[in-house]
């Protein structure tokens, strides 16, 4: 296994790292059918359009939606949602923890073209945040195994 792995399409071979796999989570009292369902509609709870973001067909949908009305969201709160719903995908889908545990000690990183915060961006020195709480919840599922 190579030092660092890269994820982006869902449907590719490191695709179950993606919040776009479908993996459904239950988290505050419903099931979703992504984690990017949840992320996505956290942003507006309390309104209409979180029930509206639930329903979608697809993370992609979803994501859609929610980008269609401004989210003032601060980073922190961003990883702290994020944070919960990968801790869920993870721990509530055995085979799922077992491939990210699988992982061993490799570098996780979002191949993202695009987003600079969850992934490497455009020039290849984003944040990777996404992998960075990937490799984080990989530490704390290992320490516990």
């Amino acid at each position: 296994m190579s030092n660092e792995i890269e994820f982006w399409d869902h449907k590719d071979e490191n695709g179950f790292l993606s919040n776009f796999y479908e993996s459904k989570v239950f988290i505050g009292g419903r099931y979703w059918k992504t984690t990017e369902h949840y992320y996505q509609a956290m942003k507006h709870e309390g309104t209409d359009l979180y029930d509206q973001i639930w329903d979608q067909p697809t993370p992609k949908a979803a994501k859609a939606m929610a980008r269609s009305v401004a989210c003032s969201w601060t980073d922190r709160q961003k990883v702290k949602v994020m944070r919960e719903a990968i801790k869920a995908k993870f721990t509530q889908n055995p085979l799922l923890r077992f491939a990210l545990l699988g992982t061993g000690n490799a570098r996780l990183v979002e191949a993202s073209p695009t987003d600079s915060f969850w992934g490497y961006g455009k020039a290849g020195d984003g944040v990777n945040m996404m992998g960075l709480l990937l490799m984080e919840l990989r530490a704390e599922l290992a320490s516990k195994a």
